[in-house]
């Protein structure tokens, strides 16, 4: 049985109070991929995200933004000793959510090489540049490397001898028809079939 997900990115947090959701949409999580990579002293790990949701914002210069929100704990790296680790450096019992939020024009503009993104972790925001991955119709691929410390998190260890490198590479992958809908939705909230 395919389990339903809302659209993601856990990565976004309005920065402005004045931003109104307009439209929100929770989806098969076919319509977004997630992965991270790191390295440690030993070796390196790699994870992906389980879930999360989009949800379209009128944006305060008119623009439209979606915001794609990942609950911490939909992190895996299938290894539960080092999930656990990274749920503990996130402080999950209280940022229980990791967002992102950017232009929805900008991330649907297949010229547009560079996607500002505003990354919200662990109560702190930073803007990061996104590079477009690759040129795929059906699918809008955006990677980013981000410094753990710049959003004050440590990076575990164990032991103190095998330290987490602070950064870390994540490739997102949006299906492009699922944006392209979440932009020509009304004002309102609306489930995604």
């Amino acid at each position: 049985m395919k389990t339903k997900h809302t659209i993601l990115c856990g990565l976004f947090l309005p920065l402005a109070l004045g931003t109104g959701l307009t439209w929100a949409a929770k989806i098969d999580s076919s319509w977004l991929q997630v992965k991270f990579t790191g390295d440690s002293t030993l070796h390196g790990f790699s994870g992906i995200v389980h879930r999360g949701e989009a949800i379209k914002l009128a944006g305060d210069d008119g623009h439209d933004r979606v915001r794609i929100t990942v609950p911490v704990l939909s992190l895996d790296t299938d290894h539960r000793a080092r999930d656990k680790r990274m749920y503990t450096m996130f402080e999950a019992d209280s940022f229980r959510v990791i967002t992102g939020e950017a232009d929805l024009e900008v991330v649907l503009d297949e010229h547009a090489l560079e996607v500002p993104l505003i990354i919200t972790m662990h109560g702190v925001a930073r803007e990061v540049i996104a590079r477009r991955a690759a040129h795929a119709a059906e699918k809008v691929e955006l990677e980013l490397d981000l410094a753990l410390t710049s959003f004050d998190l440590t990076p575990p260890s164990v032991l103190g001898m095998i330290k987490v490198d602070d950064r870390v590479h994540v490739a997102v992958s949006l299906d492009r028809n699922a944006m392209e809908e979440l932009k020509q939705q009304p004002a309102g909230q609306k489930e995604l079939n």
